[in-house]
């Protein structure tokens, strides 16, 4: 199976008011991210994809469905794709089911 190596603006043109952007804009990643992956620092962990990570959770909620499904929806969804912060357009998995359970089970916690 090809990857198509497009930014996502390149493949197709993002609706400014679709709800996945506009939800996107509102969350603040970049201080979401520095903060999660300075917790890990401290213990020498390496830090996941808060950013993937979340905004699965965040859309599982939204869908009702299981980590396979979420997977495959943002596998399948441009939209999907641009609210977990991704930037290009793939059309493999972003990742595996299981870091949403790894977050759903609260093994990020570091304290």
């Amino acid at each position: 199976m090809r990857i198509i190596d497009y930014t996502l603006a390149d493949a197709f043109p993002l609706d400014t008011n679709n709800r996945r952007v506009l939800k996107a804009k509102l969350m603040l990643w970049e201080l979401t991210e520095e903060r999660y992956v300075r917790m890990f620092h401290k213990n020498r962990r390496k830090a996941k994809d808060v950013c993937k990570a979340l905004g699965a959770l965040l859309i599982q909620q939204d869908l009702k469905c299981s980590n396979e499904d979420v997977v495959e929806n943002i596998k399948e969804n441009l939209y999907l794709q641009h609210s977990i912060g991704m930037d290009k357009w793939n059309n493999e998995a972003p990742f595996d089911p299981s870091l949403i359970a790894w977050f759903q089970n609260g093994y990020h916690r570091v304290c």
